[in-house]
């Protein structure tokens, strides 16, 4: 079992401190699971350079022109 959310994990740790949860935390749309007590990092999926640089290069004009929000997530930071 585990708390699963789509936002970052330290902005979720307070509801897991509120419901008093021992569970793994799944965050950032699922790419991170992780313990909160521990910060032990269950699994962790990143996107390869090559890949992340595909992805900005193809969505450059939409985002500049507003029809499209692209968020990269650095660490814990967006």
């Amino acid at each position: 079992m585990a708390l699963a959310t789509g936002r970052m994990f330290r902005s979720s740790l307070g509801v897991c401190e509120s419901v008093h949860a021992r569970l793994p935390l799944i965050c950032h749309e699922g790419a991170l699971i992780r313990q909160p007590q521990t910060e032990l990092v269950h699994r962790h999926w990143s996107l390869e350079p090559r890949l992340r640089s595909a992805v900005l290069d193809e969505t450059e004009q939409l985002s500049r022109s507003g029809q499209l929000s692209v968020h990269f997530y650095v660490q814990d930071d967006l």
